[in-house]
């Protein structure tokens, strides 16, 4: 995961962050494979929560060249925010596009 752009926006509690994320296939198994997604999730998670102040809001945007529009959160607060919340949604919108790779 690289972090490429943090900008705040006149103390308006607006914040842009962009990553790229790349997979890469080092996992032997399921398992170790889950747990890795699960790790990057979670560092992703935390390096958010660090770039925001407590009454900030933030909505998680996921782009891939496979879907055909990016996938969004709404608003959320700080405390709404889960590692499981974004695990969830690539989820959601992988199992709805069975032939395409995320």
């Amino acid at each position: 995961m690289k972090s490429m752009t943090g900008i705040r926006h006149n103390g308006r509690h607006n914040v842009y962050l962009k990553y790229t994320i790349k997979f890469i296939p080092i996992a032997q198994d399921f398992s170790s494979a889950n747990f890795q997604k699960q790790e990057l999730f979670i560092k992703l998670h935390d390096d958010i929560l660090n770039n925001l102040d407590n009454k900030d809001k933030v909505m998680i945007l996921f782009n891939h060249s496979s879907l055909q529009y990016p996938v969004s959160t709404p608003f959320l607060s700080r405390d709404d925010l889960t590692p499981l919340l974004m695990m969830r949604l690539i989820e959601k919108v992988s199992q709805s596009n069975k032939n395409r790779l995320f």
